[in-house]
């Protein structure tokens, strides 16, 4: 439940616990940080708006699919940069990298698949303590992997800079 202005003593990220007692996202990550050496709070709000969650009854899981939610974006553009398919867009960003770039992109796209089933199998498992490990490794993957995407969507956003073939006249596709 989220409250639309702060009253006394409440956050307006604040949840109820088991006892009514109100408990913000970060309190109740607090709890489960410590059961399960889990990353600091603001270091995977930071990577992953685990803040914004709604819900909490199955925290661990929501702050897992939240993490999944933003590999999956990223997957999804890699695949697009290394394999374009009929996406106009895909096809104007795959024509302006080169070999290596690719390669990279492909590189980067396979962690992310790797990430992304590690969070599809949790989530056929429903497990809390896998679910904490899921968060731990990924959060300290993350710290290298995000640099790599970074560095293949710059690639990619220049390609947008550039004149395509139908803006010189030829046909795109």
């Amino acid at each position: 439940m989220r409250c639309k202005k702060k009253s006394a003593g409440r956050e307006c990220n604040s949840r109820r616990g088991l006892h009514g007692e109100t408990m913000t996202i970060e309190e109740k990550y607090s709890k489960l940080k410590a059961k399960y050496n889990l990353p600091d709070f603001r270091e995977l709000n930071n990577a992953f708006e685990i803040s914004l969650i709604e819900k909490d009854e199955f925290f661990l899981r929501e702050i897992r699919r939240k993490i999944a939610d933003k590999i999956g974006f990223f997957s999804a553009i890699m695949a697009g940069a290394i394999s374009p398919e009929c996406s106009p867009g895909a096809v104007i960003e795959f024509g302006n990298i080169d070999d290596d770039d690719a390669k990279k992109a492909f590189d980067v796209y396979k962690k992310l698949m790797y990430w992304e089933r590690c969070s599809a199998q949790n989530a056929a498992i429903c497990d809390e303590k896998k679910d904490a490990e899921f968060i731990r490794e990924l959060n300290e993957a993350w710290k290298t992997l995000k640099n790599d995407v970074a560095e293949i969507l710059e690639k990619l956003k220049e390609a947008w800079k550039k004149k395509t073939a139908k803006e010189n006249g030829a046909y795109l596709l």
